[in-house]
C-alpha cells in the first residue's frame, strides 16, 4: 500500500469520517469546514482517482454522482503523513 501525501490523507479523513458514502461536493465542503482547505473540482478528481488506484477508495459510478468509500480502514500507517 503507498504513502499518502497531506492532502490526500485530509481526503481519506473525510471519507473515513462519514458512515455513509459521500460525494465529491461534500468532500470540498468537509475539507473547508473541518480542514480550512479548498480544492476545486478538477483537482479533487484527479486526487480521488489516485486514492482509487492507491487502493483506499471505492468509487460507485452506478449513480448520476460518483460515491465514494473506503477501501482500507484508518491505521497510524496511514497517519504517518501528517507528522
Amino acid at each position: 500500500m503507498k504513502d499518502l501525501s497531506k492532502t490526500e490523507l485530509l481526503i481519506m479523513k473525510c471519507v473515513w469520517g462519514s458512515d455513509h458514502p459521500v460525494t465529491a461536493t461534500q468532500i470540498q465542503q468537509i475539507l473547508l469546514e473541518k480542514y480550512q482547505t479548498e480544492l476545486d473540482r478538477r483537482s479533487l478528481g484527479t486526487l480521488m482517482y489516485r486514492l482509487d488506484q492507491k487502493g483506499y477508495v471505492n468509487v460507485d459510478v452506478s449513480t448520476r454522482v460518483n460515491l465514494y468509500t473506503a477501501k482500507k480502514k484508518e491505521g497510524k500507517r496511514n497517519l504517518k503523513a501528517l507528522v
